[in-house]
């Protein structure tokens, strides 16, 4: 079945999406659709590293279930930019300690004497309270990359747009 209509491209491309990421929904949209099942294998090289699906995959990001309750259009953009609409809890922080050394990614942890961030890769930081000089929201990055659309092929995007959008939200 074809997950597209000109009605969503026309939607999606009121968005700021870039010129290339435009280009990549319209040629998805004129491809006809996607392969769900295909969009399994893409999901699973490229985004249950840090995402859990059905219970399984990893806690970097948000939890995928019930995803396409969110419509394609939100799907789409965050794939593409994915620090556009970054999901409550899942903020990139930008830690600095005394010395002026860097950590970005999650803050998963934050008691009394400690902060815990971490990363893209799944490091994790651990910073005194005492040895940190600011933390702070960076609102304009996301520990997802940002280059997804660039190492997937349009027939990825559209694969995996349709494998998301068969994500329903489980009913009691």
């Amino acid at each position: 079945s074809v997950l597209f209509s000109d009605g969503i491209v026309e939607y999606i491309m009121d968005s700021a999406l870039s010129p290339s990421e435009q280009r990549m929904i319209a040629a998805a949209a004129e491809a006809g659709g996607g392969d769900p099942s295909a969009g399994a294998i893409v999901y699973e090289d490229n985004c249950s590293e840090c995402h859990m699906l059905s219970e399984e995959g990893g806690e970097v990001g948000p939890v995928l279930d019930g995803i396409s309750a969110k419509g394609l259009k939100f799907i789409a953009e965050a794939i593409l930019q994915p620090a556009k609409s970054l999901t409550k809890g899942f903020e990139t922080y930008v830690a600095v300690d005394k010395d002026g050394r860097q950590s970005i990614g999650l803050k998963t942890r934050d008691e009394a004497g400690e902060v815990d961030i971490t990363k893209a890769n799944g490091d994790v930081v651990t910073i005194a309270k005492t040895d940190l000089k600011e933390i702070k929201i960076d609102d304009t990055k996301s520990v997802m990359p940002d280059d997804l659309s660039e190492a997937m092929t349009v027939k990825d995007y559209q694969d995996i747009l349709s494998f998301l959008m068969l994500q329903k939200p489980k009913t009691e």
